[in-house]
């Protein structure tokens, strides 16, 4: 009877490490997505203390990996499940390239405790103001990072907008294009204040919207911009999408305009942003009161429009 294959034996070119797998597939995919995948392997080699090689990667590794990455790197639980998640694609590309038979790797939801889901951190209209105010080492990435804020688009089609995709419509701009993560084509509308400060800024990028520098530089970037603007949350690219959508969610903004924008597959994903803040929760009371102590004939407006974009006069870079 014949004996059945090791399904992680290691089937060619034994003595390749994951490092030069990488590095061999390294002119595949978007910067971005080599940054990650670079800072993956470099947490392999911290947690394994040696080279590894493609047959070192077997569900017992993998478990203490994802430990060590919750534990020891004591990084957020949606920081390892992006690293986990480059790791099955690090491995996939080992059994496609004939380096593993089959991909070992458990579900990510078995690698990880269940943790209860985390108030998604957003900026508060104050804090925006102040990072508007606040200079920045990087122009572009001040300028992409506000850009996001009014738009809700993701850093991977930050990185991949281009002027053409920007046109014309109703009197003002509109962002036409395919979202990078999920295929969905968007259409966002851009304000003439905002598509200004685009030109402002950003005329002498020929392709590309913005030129931006690698992920890991546009995050220690906007540590840095954020703690000089007085902001003690912790900022990351992303916290720009959460900030668009809670804005108009808490604008009373409707959930399917919202879900629209951003480009959600589910309205479920929308319904995330649905939490209140203690501005809104107060209002909401204040309503209560003012039923009970305000006749109908001196009823007044709660909320006077402002100018929206009177920030951008404090603009500083």
């Amino acid at each position: 009877m014949q004996k059945k294959a090791n399904p992680i034996q290691l089937t060619s070119q034994k003595n390749k490490t994951i490092k030069e797998i990488v590095a061999q597939c390294a002119n595949v995919g978007r910067k971005g997505t080599k940054d990650i995948c670079n800072a993956t392997v470099k947490h392999l080699y911290t947690f394994a203390k040696r080279p590894l090689k493609a047959c070192d990667l077997n569900e017992k590794f993998i478990f203490g990996f994802s430990s060590y990455l919750l534990n020891d790197a004591k990084l957020a639980p949606s920081s390892v499940r992006t690293y986990l998640q480059k790791l099955h694609a690090i491995i996939e590309l080992c059994v496609r390239h004939k380096y593993l038979n089959s991909n070992p790797m458990p579900p990510i939801g078995r690698l990880m405790p269940s943790v209860p889901r985390s108030s998604r951190t957003q900026l508060e209209r104050s804090e925006l103001c102040s990072l508007i105010s606040t200079q920045c080492r990087n122009n572009q990435v001040k300028i992409a990072f506000l850009f996001a804020c009014f738009t809700g688009l993701r850093l991977s089609d930050i990185e991949t907008l281009r002027w053409e995709h920007i046109v014309r419509s109703d009197g003002g701009w509109m962002i036409i294009k395919r979202q990078v993560k999920t295929g969905n084509a968007v259409r966002i509308p851009v304000e003439n204040e905002v598509y200004a400060m685009l030109k402002k800024y950003c005329f002498n990028n020929k392709t590309t919207v913005f030129i931006l520098p690698s992920r890991t530089t546009v995050s220690k970037t906007l540590n840095r911009w954020c703690a000089e603007a007085g902001i003690k949350k912790h900022v990351t690219f992303h916290v720009s999408r959460h900030t668009f959508a809670s804005i108009l969610i808490n604008g009373r903004v409707e959930l399917l305009t919202v879900s629209e924008l951003c480009g959600h597959r589910s309205i479920e994903t929308t319904k995330i942003y649905t939490h209140l803040n203690d501005s809104t929760r107060r209002n909401a009371i204040k309503i209560i009161l003012q039923y009970v102590l305000t006749s109908p004939q001196k009823e007044k407006k709660n909320y006077v429009q402002k100018n929206r974009f009177e920030m951008f006069k404090s603009l500083k870079l």
